[in-house]
């Protein structure tokens, strides 16, 4: 399926969601005030959606399974965007505006491809979901370039040997390396 316009829902609670094997490439051309698909609560992109032009594209707003950017055109992210599967930036630039989330839950965690020319410009919020329980060694990485300890550290309990919030002292739980 290709759009190439706007749809709008005007009434109603209908929901705007594609299969698993669906593909939607959004060609129309767009500000930051208009989106191709307007007007539903939060649609569910199971299959692949791909906008792709050389003019300015404004992300609809929702959950996506897999997301291809093409073509040279600036894309915006105006509203809460969820990744459940794989980013490939083919060409072009996504602007972020600290609203992409990459989702993790105990079947997938999302990602960003390194295959493609294109760039990516803002904050990522990253998930990542750990199974068990109990005392257990996990590595986390990241594939972006600004990313600091202190990012993990804010949003997650370290916890020392006997399970109390640690403090900076002489037996570390977290080490930091860089390879630069």
């Amino acid at each position: 399926l290709a759009i190439n316009h706007t749809i709008t829902r005007n009434t109603g609670n209908g929901q705007f969601r594609t299969g698993e094997k669906d593909n939607l490439n959004i060609t129309h051309s767009s500000n930051t005030t208009q989106q191709a698909i307007n007007g539903f609560a939060a649609p569910w992109f199971k299959g692949t959606v791909t906008y792709s032009g050389d003019n300015k594209q404004t992300l609809v707003k929702g959950t996506y399974q897999n997301l291809i950017i093409s073509g040279a055109g600036e894309r915006n992210i105006r509203e809460k965007v969820n990744l459940k599967g794989i980013l490939r930036m083919e060409s072009g630039t996504l602007l972020t505006n600290d609203s992409l989330t990459l989702k993790s839950d105990s079947a997938n965690t999302a990602l960003i491809s390194h295959k493609g020319t294109g760039a990516l410009s803002g904050k990522v919020e990253i998930e990542r979901f750990i199974h068990g329980s109990g005392e257990q060694e996990i590595l986390f990485g990241t594939a972006f370039q600004n990313a600091i300890l202190r990012d993990y550290t804010e949003d997650m309990p370290i916890l020392g040997p006997d399970g109390v919030q640690l403090s900076s002292g002489a037996n570390a739980t977290v080490w930091e390396y860089r390879s630069e």
